[in-house]
C-alpha cells in the first residue's frame, strides 16, 4: 500500500488545502486570495508593476524639459 505525501499541516501535498494553509501562513495569502494558482498571482503582481512603471515614465515625459533644472543632490 503506498503512502500519501503529507507536508507539515498534514495536507496531501499539491491539495487546495495544503495551498490555502501554506499560502495563509506567508505573505502570499495577501496577493493569492484562495487562488492556489501563483501563474495567476505573478501575472496579476506583473501587470500591477507594468501599471505603476507606465505612469511613472508619464510623468517623467511630462516634465522632461523641466528634469535639467533639478539640482543633483536632489
Amino acid at each position: 500500500m503506498s503512502k500519501e505525501a503529507t507536508g507539515q499541516y498534514g495536507e496531501r501535498l499539491g491539495s487546495t488545502t495544503y495551498w490555502s494553509r501554506l499560502n495563509h501562513s506567508s505573505a502570499l495569502q495577501e496577493l493569492l486570495g484562495e487562488s492556489p494558482s501563483y501563474h495567476s498571482m505573478l501575472l496579476a503582481t506583473g501587470s500591477r508593476a507594468n501599471d505603476a512603471i507606465e505612469e511613472i515614465y508619464e510623468d517623467l515625459s511630462a516634465i522632461g524639459s523641466q528634469i535639467r533644472y533639478v539640482p543633483a543632490s536632489n
